[in-house]
């Protein structure tokens, strides 16, 4: 099924923040090093002031006295144990040989011997530095490649073999400068290290001379780390934003990606050009890091995603072997990578003839229009097999997002089943993403049914229609509106006010004007408001009593009525179906139904239950769509 835009840019950009994310770990793992390095260095002086210093205090002539022959063989130990660190860890070969110098000098003063000591700390941080960096950088770039690559054969449904990043290739990306000034991220890392060694032997130098006590001077020094962290978190996220896109850069080229579109993070960090790039398209062959893509910044989040045309009818299809293959939309990345790119086989896939076109599925869109077109042709007359047909396709889109997830949970169940170990917090947390929040569903099927129509009151003055009430509800009705169509908002408006209300049981009157809300949670009052804004449509929106009665006089054919029991009015009775709640065959003798207003409900607040009744679930979700 060819995927919309909205698609591509909720897929991608998931996989750019994830990408982006490493680089916020390693920064976290990186001031972790920068704290352990200052509070060596602390120590170091502190011990330093307590050998040599008079009552806290050194002369820049005392700091430069040679150290005693039992001082410089306590500090040629420390040199020893550097350098069997740095062989050991693979320390610059320079400073390598800089300790091995000191190692066989017979004359070094008190400074100089401190300078060494915090130096080593610098080589060391940054060794780690430099080492993590450059593990990072190749991480981002390989993963993000191919993770590019199975969104995009996997959101078309077609896939075959690609080559493996091989070392070489892999370092030749990493190695090749993409600034204007030329440095890569290690020229840079060298850079910041000498600067932070040279600030830092200028400063111990300085805080001598003024006779500074070891605590200014060790906040002196721990001020210049801290510029040199700060540095050091600028070049990590600006060259993992490098990274990713470098890596999506190639994989559009390697799938025949012609246009890419900007997608830039908006909130009060968003930087000038960011905001101004938001939504740009430009082709493939503009793409430009830093100038028509990310990152336009030190610090960039904005990332850039496929962008296809909604009727992109036709994709050439076709692989490097000469076969390509309907890649299934739940295969999991493992399965993809291990397929089409480790060289696996393709057992059970279904291979598409070499120089075919691949006739690319309607979107989701494009099939509700040829409905629509369909119903105008009979003259604007909806009928039930209309509403079921879009219902369906709805239906369809929204479970797509859940089928990997049920997957996963079927096979822990079974995995139980056989084992008997249970993994109850990790479970339920995937559960609880199965089903949703209540949230989390309204707004998915809001956003859902906004390709088709437009969605929510917008401008609409809702507090005025709700009499400016003071009462909370009129909040919370107003939330709820806002999951509704507009044109149905409109005309509920148009009908006139509303009086929010707060009470043990909720109802709607429409005689009245008055809309009760129900509830002992955020959660329970906002389901009860889209329930009885339900009944509100029931009245106000042309068709939906119609298209009720037609469906529960189906359902109920032959039912008799009876009474809904427990604490119902003796009054209160229903023809039960077999609906997901008995209340749903409420009778009302025809004026009113329970139908719409808890379809409504379920459809935004508790999806997986109603699609439990397909038949309802797609009559639903079709009266959303159509009426």
């Amino acid at each position: 099924m060819m995927k919309n835009n909205k698609y591509w840019q909720k897929r991608i950009v998931m996989l750019e923040e994830a990408q982006l994310k490493k680089g916020h770990d390693f920064y976290n793992d990186l001031e972790k090093q920068y704290r352990i390095a200052i509070a060596n260095v602390q120590r170091q002086i502190e011990s330093w002031y307590q050998r040599f210093a008079d009552n806290n205090e050194i002369s820049l002539v005392e700091a430069k006295k040679l150290l005693s022959t039992k001082e410089l063989a306590e500090f040629k130990w420390d040199v020893e144990t550097y350098i069997k660190y740095g062989r050991e860890n693979a320390l610059n070969q320079q400073w390598m040989k800089e300790l091995e110098n000191a190692s066989a000098r017979f004359h070094i003063s008190r400074l100089e011997a401190l300078k060494l000591q915090i130096q080593q700390q610098i080589e060391v941080l940054y060794g780690n530095q430099l080492d993590g960096l450059d593990k990072l950088a190749r991480n981002i770039y390989s993963e993000g490649y191919y993770h590019t690559a199975y969104e995009i054969q996997k959101g078309f449904n077609i896939g075959w073999d690609l080559q493996p990043i091989n070392e070489q290739q892999l370092s030749a990306v990493i190695s090749k400068p993409w600034t204007a000034d030329g440095q890569t991220f290690k020229d840079r890392c060298w850079t910041n290290k000498q600067q932070l060694i040279n600030s830092v032997h200028t400063q111990l130098t300085q805080c001598i001379i003024r006779g500074d006590s070891p605590d200014n001077a060790i906040k002196t020094i721990a001020e210049q780390f801290n510029v040199s962290k700060n540095r050091a978190g600028r070049l990590v996220m600006t060259e993992s934003a490098f990274f990713a896109s470098q890596a999506q850069k190639d994989a559009f080229n390697a799938l025949d990606v012609e246009r890419f579109e900007i997608v830039a993070t908006l909130d009060n960090r968003t930087s000038e050009i960011c905001q101004e790039l938001d939504g740009k398209i430009f082709d493939m062959k503009d793409y430009e890091i830093g100038v028509t893509a990310p990152p336009f910044h030190p610090w960039c989040r904005t990332v850039t995603v496929p962008y296809f045309e909604d009727d992109y009818g036709e994709r050439a299809a076709r692989g490097a072997d000469g076969k390509t293959y309907y890649v299934p939309s739940n295969m999991k990345y493992a399965d993809w990578k291990k397929t089409f790119v480790n060289g696996g086989s393709k057992d059970g896939l279904k291979e598409i003839v070499p120089g075919d076109n691949m006739k690319i599925k309607k979107t989701f869109k494009e099939k509700i229009q040829e409905i629509k077109a369909s119903i105008a042709n009979k003259g604007g007359i909806i009928e039930e097999n209309d509403i079921k047909q879009a219902g369906k396709l709805l239906q369809d889109e929204l479970q797509m997002k859940r089928a990997d997830l049920k997957a996963e949970i079927e096979t822990w169940q079974k995995q139980y089943k056989e084992t008997g170990i249970e993994d109850i917090e990790k479970q339920l947390s995937k559960l609880r993403q199965y089903r949703g929040t209540l949230k989390d569903n309204a707004t998915e099927l809001k956003e859902k049914l906004s390709e088709i129509r437009n969605m929510g009151y917008g401008s609409f003055d809702v507090d005025a229609h709700l009499n400016n009430s003071r009462l909370p509800m009129r909040t919370v009705i107003k939330n709820a509106y806002d999951y509704y169509p507009t044109d149905w908002i409109d005309k509920s408006i148009k009908k006139g006010n509303l009086s929010p209300k707060k009470v043990n049981r909720g109802y709607y009157s429409d005689w009245a004007g008055e809309i009760a809300i129900s509830g002992w949670n955020e959660n329970s009052y906002l389901g009860t408001a889209i329930h009885e804004l339900g009944h509100r449509f029931e009245r106000v929106i042309p068709g939906i009593l119609e298209t009720e009665k037609a469906f529960y006089e189906r359902r109920t054919a032959g039912e008799p009525l009876k009474w809904l029991g427990g604490n119902y009015d003796y009054s209160e009775k229903a023809r039960f179906d077999k609906f997901l709640n008995p209340y749903m065959g409420k009778d009302y003798g025809g004026t009113a139904y329970e139908l719409v207003s808890m379809g409504f409900e379920y459809a935004y607040t508790n999806p997986i239950k109603l699609w439990e009744d397909e038949d309802y679930a797609t009559w639903i979700y079709g009266i959303l769509l159509l009426l």
